[in-house]
This record gives C-alpha cells, structure tokens and sequence, in this order.
C-alpha cells in the first residue's frame, strides 16, 4: 500500500509539475492588425504584388497596401521605392525620410560587405560640422549601362556575338561590319542624341573629365585622342548617324534613331541594364533577337551606375513594420536591376531569372562601374554638360577638336567654387 501511494503521488507530481511548467511558458507573443503602404513604380506594381504573401508568412498581423506612381514617390505613404534621379537630387524632392541607424544596428545582413561597394554608402546624409552619417534608405538594386547587340543582323551577315573581352578595336570593327547605308542600318547608334554614352568611352579610353586633384582636365592629350575616336564613328568611319543622317534616313523628329531601333537597324548601342527587350528607355518593345555584353574595354574598363532603394517616411505611424517590410525586400531579386546584394547578384536564382548569360554581363559590368551618387554627380556636373555640348558640336557640326576642347575647358574651369 504504502508502495502504491507512492507511486500515485509521484505521477501526480510530474503531473501536475508539468501543467505548472505549462502555465509558467512564456505566451505566444500576439499583436494588433497593422496596415502600412509602400508606394512603388507602375510597372513594378505586379512583382512587389508577387512579394505580399511571403512577407506575410513572417509577419502575418502586417497588411501591405501598395501605391504605384508614375513620377514621384510621395512621403504621404509608409514607405516607398526612390527611383535614381530622385536620391540623385540633393533635396530628394522634399521627401522627408526617416533615419534608419537605429533598425540596421538590430541586423545581422546590412554591412556594407553584404552590398556591392558604395551602395550603402549613396544612400546616406553626412552631417557637414560633425560627420556623423545617418543612413536614410537602403539599397535595392543597380542599374549599369552595358552594350547591347542586335542578334539579327549578326546572324544575317554570319558576324560573331561580342565577347566579355573585346576591346575598342574590336567594337569599331564589328560596328563597321554591321553598317548597311543602302538597307539604312546603322553599325551603332546612341539611343539619344544626348551622347551619355561618349562619356563612358571617353573612360574607357582612359581619359577623363578631372586630374587627379578634382580640377577640370578636359583639354588633355588622351582626351583629344578619346573625343577624335568618338567622333570617328560619326564623320570617318560612318558607322553612326549624325542627326542629319538620321533625319534623311527615318525623317524628321524628336529621335529619328528610335525608328531605326523600332525596325531593328541598329547593330550595337548602349543602354541600361533595365533597358533589355525595349522596356521602359525606349519608344516600342524590340522586335529583334539581342545580346548583351559589357562595354569594350580600352584602358580601362569603365561603366556607369545608377542605383535604386528603399525608404521609410518620417510620416509613417508604423516605422517598425514598415522597416520590416523594406528590409524583406531588399532580401529579394529586383526585377528589372541587378541585385545590389552580392549574395543575390551571384546566386542560381538570378541566373535563372535574368538569364545565365545576361546575369554574368551584369556581374562583369558592376566590376568597372562607377556607381553615380550626388557626391560624385556634383563633381560631373562641372563638366559634364559641357562635355557633352562639345560632343553635340563636334558630331553634328564643323568644327575643330582642339579648339572645342580648350573652350570646353574655360567654361568648367569657370565654374570652380
């Protein structure tokens, strides 16, 4: 008997132990319902749709609202993706952002090792007396301009696809192989007549806009060399269209190339990376097989970068959501950009989603791009306009290199602070 009891109480014991350990448990944490909106470009509207229900999985009591737009983002929202030319702007439009030290501290995945170089960095503000830096977004994804080429017309005349590792010489060579007066196809063409693209060669050259100290150095001998190629294309060589050419071959109009494109005549051009298929930089989708490959290399070679992220508003009444919301999508593949998280940018995921051979020109792009933030915009901006007016000049008009580089360089050394 005395065994039984025993036996009885020490069951009730570990009984009753085990519901006091129950009720001593912490509680499953709740919280209440919380709705937040992200405002996001219209034609991203579909993919960041796409995102909701896996956020919702890890924070299920968060409702995402999305609110496109086709300009600007506004700070009336929680959140919203800032676009490049908006975090290009020294005032971001008047869009108040909220700080987000605090919450990257709580993070393991937010050190600058986790990005590609500088795209944290582009995204924060500098105090001028103390130097403290405050991070007011995060990075999404990078935009470098790469060299594109129409399949077609290589096929056509039995030419080879550019490589990784072509050079100057042999972009001039297969731009001259493409040119087709008589069929009115072009070996090259830029896609504006704002010859963005005469700057990247002008790099890739191994020239450029400033000497070492920052001091306006456009009237150099490798520049003179750079420009004399450039414009070679133009008037020597033949394989680009001046805006005459091109107004007699597709008539008159604000971009008579976009014709030319939209009826696949144009060998080689260069555009951004978000640009593939005819999306968003140009006027039709294209109606041609293209390639893609890196910029040819010079002596250097060179690219530039744009840049996309994400940020809370300063309005917003749930910042912590809201900081969930963007962290989780700067985990995720962009759609149109490469990754600017290096774990993303060399995954399988984004070669399958961009394409074995269009993820690895991006990769090679981002190894010579110069990723353009306003710190760096403010430095081009001495000389840039001003450089690509005497490229206007040179290739639509008569006039003397040497003469338009030393007029090129009084004007930026004018504008020294």
């Amino acid at each position: 008997m005395a065994l039984k009891r025993k036996i009885i109480s020490t069951l009730l014991t570990l009984i009753l132990g085990g519901a006091l350990v129950g009720a001593c448990a912490p509680p499953v944490p709740t919280f209440e319902p919380v709705s937040i909106q992200f405002g996001v470009p219209l034609a991203d509207q579909t993919y960041y749709e796409s995102l909701i229900p896996l956020f919702k999985e890890k924070f299920p009591y968060v409702s995402v609202e999305l609110k496109p737009y086709t300009d600007n983002p506004s700070d009336e929202v929680d959140a919203f993706v800032l676009p490049w030319y908006i975090t290009l702007n020294p005032t971001l439009n008047g869009l108040k952002l909220l700080p987000l030290n605090d919450y990257l501290a709580r993070e393991t995945d937010f050190g600058a090792e986790n990005f590609y170089p500088n795209a944290l960095e582009a995204f924060r503000q500098k105090d001028p007396q103390s130097g403290a830096e405050t991070q007011m977004a995060i990075p999404l994804g990078i935009d470098p301009w790469v060299m594109y080429y129409n399949k077609d017309l290589l096929e056509a005349r039995e030419l080879p696809n550019p490589q990784s590792d072509w050079t100057l010489s042999d972009f001039t060579d297969l731009a001259r192989a493409l040119r087709d007066p008589n069929e009115r196809v072009y070996g090259y063409a830029p896609v504006s007549f704002g010859y963005i693209d005469s700057l990247l060669f002008l790099y890739a050259y191994g020239g450029g806009l400033f000497d070492a100290k920052g001091v306006p150095a456009l009237n150099t001998p490798i520049n003179a060399q750079a420009v004399k190629w450039y414009i070679d294309l133009y008037k020597e060589e033949g394989v680009a269209p001046t805006r005459a050419r091109a107004e007699a071959d597709y008539g008159i109009g604000q971009n008579p190339v976009m014709i030319a494109f939209s009826e696949g005549k144009v060998g080689l051009f260069v555009a951004p990376f978000s640009a593939r298929g005819g999306s968003s930089f140009f006027r039709d989708p294209w109606s041609f097989a293209w390639g893609m490959a890196p910029l040819p290399e010079g002596e250097t070679r060179f690219t530039l970068a744009f840049y996309e992220g994400a940020a809370v508003s300063a309005r917003s009444l749930h910042p912590s959501e809201a900081w969930n919301w963007i962290a989780f999508v700067s985990r995720q593949i962009p759609p149109r950009l490469v990754p600017a998280r290096l774990s993303l940018a060399k995954s399988e995921t984004f070669d399958q989603q961009a394409g074995k051979e269009v993820a690895e020109v991006a990769r090679q792009a981002m190894e010579g791009a110069l990723l353009l933030t306003r710190e760096s915009l403010e430095d081009f901006n001495i000389g840039i306009d001003i450089f690509i007016s005497m490229i206007d000049s040179l290739v639509n008009g008569d006039f003397d290199l040497n003469r338009e580089l030393e007029k090129a360089q009084r004007n930026a050394e004018l504008r020294l602070p």
